[in-house]
């Protein structure tokens, strides 16, 4: 526990105002939970993606067991081998990225929309009065993910 003290979980700044707005409507307890989804997601698609301009999402101590779990095996799936948790939870922030980006453009385009801020990065969020649509299709998404490969 003593390695999560000060890590931190980062997520992309154009992705962060729409973990911001999951957070607020419930649609997950906790941040952390969307990231994990994402993280797999990305890793099933193996197009693991480097950060750049990243926002802090939560610290890595609120992660769970299940969620260190499931960033210890993407790490290991990924690359044979464990190594410290920094490295490890670094791999599953771009894997969060990638698989984000391929929910967002392949599976709730019309839950969202994008708006480029003041510096000229786009920003994900999602529409007025979709979360339950949103979340519908969430769930959806994860049966037809979990029919495909049964665990």
């Amino acid at each position: 526990m003593d390695e999560l003290g000060q890590l931190r979980v980062y997520v992309s700044s154009e992705h962060f105002p729409l973990y911001h707005q999951i957070a607020k409507c419930r649609l997950f307890q906790q941040n952390s939970e969307f990231f994990i989804l994402c993280a797999v997601i990305g890793e099933k698609y193996k197009i693991p993606v480097d950060v750049k301009n990243k926002k802090e999402l939560c610290r890595a101590v609120t992660l769970s067991a299940y969620d260190r779990t499931i960033v210890k095996s993407l790490y290991y799936k990924g690359h044979k081998q464990l190594v410290d948790f920094k490295t490890m939870l670094q791999y599953a922030e771009k894997c969060a990225y990638a698989g984000f980006h391929y929910l967002m453009i392949n599976e709730f385009t019309s839950y969202i929309y994008v708006i480029k801020n003041e510096e000229g990065q786009e920003e994900y969020h999602l529409k007025q009065e979709q979360e339950n649509d949103l979340q519908l299709a969430l769930f959806n998404y994860v049966l037809a993910a979990k029919q495909e490969v049964p665990f």
